[in-house]
């Protein structure tokens, strides 16, 4: 039910719509904003060696990935309902959405559609650090055992993704 003489969607109904979808994306916001805190909570508790705390905040990571999978899946029946107004197949993006509703409701999305991208950026580039951060302590904790066991010959070590790698007996002479 498209506005005559614009592209513009309106509507009670499609108001609805549009206010639950804002409403998930807020979620969705919030959901992201709290991950990065975990993750920043967690990259403390690596540089600590707390393996509590970073299990904990495993836990707690598990925990907003199931709540932001859910967010995702009423966005897109909520989309598919939009969808369904635009006579369009399928879900549609919020780019999609944006141009198509009202100022009052464009402008919101736009808003919280740049928030998004911003924090999944923040989110993304946390979490690759505390990877990094894992992967350098498992590797110094495999040395040191190395050392102390005076195993040193050809015992693999776990580098950048997951790829096992001799250790440079190097770093060992005078061990054993």
């Amino acid at each position: 039910m498209k506005h005559a003489g614009s592209n513009m969607l309106r509507g009670e109904e499609i108001g609805h719509i549009v206010d639950d979808l804002i409403e998930t994306v807020e979620k969705e916001v919030q959901a992201f904003q709290h991950l990065h805190e975990v993750l920043l909570d967690q990259q403390v508790s690596i540089l600590k060696g707390n393996s509590a705390l970073v299990s904990e905040s495993n836990e707690q990571v598990e925990q907003i990935v199931h709540e932001t999978q859910d967010l995702e899946a009423k966005w897109k029946n909520r989309s598919r309902d939009l969808s369904q107004y635009c006579e369009t197949d399928g879900d549609m993006r919020l780019q999609q959405i944006i141009p198509l509703v009202e100022l009052k409701y464009a402008s919101r999305l736009e808003e919280l559609r740049e928030i998004l991208q911003t924090l999944m950026a923040k989110v993304h580039s946390t979490n690759k650090c505390n990877k990094i951060l894992l992967e350098r302590s498992v590797r110094f904790v495999e040395r040191y055992i190395h050392m102390l066991t005076g195993k040193v010959d050809n015992l693999p070590s776990y580098g950048p993704n997951g790829r096992t790698s001799k250790p440079d007996a190097s770093l060992f002479h005078g061990v054993g």
